[in-house]
């Protein structure tokens, strides 16, 4: 996977993030499932930055995302 992917996934992630008054399960299931795909992305590339994917995801920091094209990391 190159980091294209990794930006439509957590666009993708974002776009159906659940709002700040959401219950707390609608918060917990989207944890999971972003740490899911964040497993998943791991796999295919051990270039791939979790926490940066997370937080692009908008994973426990609503309106504070950083900039989905830093998903890998440009390190050789």
């Amino acid at each position: 996977m190159s980091r294209r992917h990794f930006e439509a996934l957590a666009a993708a992630l974002r776009s159906n993030a659940p709002n700040p008054e959401s219950d707390s399960h609608e918060a917990e299931l989207f944890e999971s499932i972003v740490k899911a795909v964040a497993g998943v992305c791991e796999r295919f590339n051990p270039r791939f930055d979790r926490d940066r994917f997370e937080r692009a995801s908008s994973f426990g920091r609503p309106g504070r995302l950083v900039d989905a094209a830093r998903l890998v990391s440009t390190a050789a």
